[in-house]
Formats: C-alpha cells, sequence, structure tokens
C-alpha cells in the first residue's frame, strides 16, 4: 500500500474539497455524492491505518486544512471527526497554534460542533480569539474574518 506523507494526505483532503465546491449545486447538497464518499473512506483507512506516521506527529496547520476538507466535504463520520478535533484540542491547549490559523479553525470547528466528540471546541478556538483579541496581538484582516464567521 502506498502511505502518503503527511503534507500529502492534507493535500489530498484540500483538493478533494476544492473539487467538491465546484461540483453543481454544492451549497444545497446535504452530503456529497457516492464518489466523493468512496474516496474520503479511503482517506479515513489511510488516517487510522497509517504505518509510517503517528497522530501526534500531525501539526496543527495540518489537522486544521483536514478539518477544513471535513466540513467542505460534509463528512458525517463522528469518530474521524473526533479524532481530529482531538488533534486540534491538544494543540490549541498547547497554545501551537498561529493567529493567522484562527478563521480556518472557526469556520471548521464551526462544522464540527455538531459532532459529539467535538462540540467544545467552537467554544475553544473562540475563547483563544478572545485572548489574541484582548491581548491586542489580532491584525484586522483576521479580526474582520472571525466577525463575520461569528456573526452567523
Amino acid at each position: 500500500m502506498l502511505v502518503p506523507d503527511i503534507t500529502m494526505y492534507m493535500n489530498m483532503w484540500l483538493s478533494l474539497a476544492t473539487f467538491a465546491t465546484m461540483q453543481h449545486n454544492y451549497k444545497n447538497q446535504q452530503q456529497m455524492p457516492q464518489p466523493f464518499k468512496l474516496l474520503v473512506n479511503d482517506l479515513i483507512k489511510l488516517f487510522n491505518d497509517n504505518p509510517r506516521w503517528h497522530m501526534t506527529d500531525i501539526e496543527i496547520f495540518e489537522a486544521i486544512n483536514i478539518s477544513v476538507g471535513i466540513a467542505v466535504l460534509k463528512l458525517k463520520n463522528e469518530k474521524f471527526i473526533g479524532d481530529v478535533g482531538d488533534l486540534i484540542r491538544v494543540k490549541l491547549q498547547d497554545g501551537k497554534f498561529e493567529i493567522e490559523d484562527l478563521p480556518n479553525l472557526a469556520k471548521s470547528t464551526k462544522y464540527m460542533r455538531d459532532f459529539k466528540y467535538s462540540r467544545d471546541l467552537y467554544v475553544l478556538v473562540h475563547a483563544e480569539a478572545l485572548k489574541v483579541f484582548m491581548d491586542k496581538k489580532m491584525p484586522k484582516n483576521i479580526y474582520d474574518d472571525l466577525s463575520t464567521i461569528y456573526k452567523d
């Protein structure tokens, strides 16, 4: 079995998500068509059965980009969402994120909050964003993006 490195794996999620958004009537679909589900299931198997890297090897920006793919592809796999959520939660609590990560974190965790094992992530990301804002370290473009996301 070809085992991709984590960067290639993350890029597969982002490529599939980009392609999904170009599908006819994407915004009105509750879930993705079967060909997307097959590819996503293969990506999940790679995540769970990959002998080359461990979950602790995944950096926050990689987990964030995978979570963006989860949200865009409207994935409903509770366990996988929980696993990616756990990675994000640990990295957030360790402060291992960049301010520029906050908008993508906010968008993806907004989707992930509907799932049992990742409900708290949206609140954690919001709390981190508030800390950055209160410390006056938030650039205007990040503030504007987060204001739009949290307005909904």
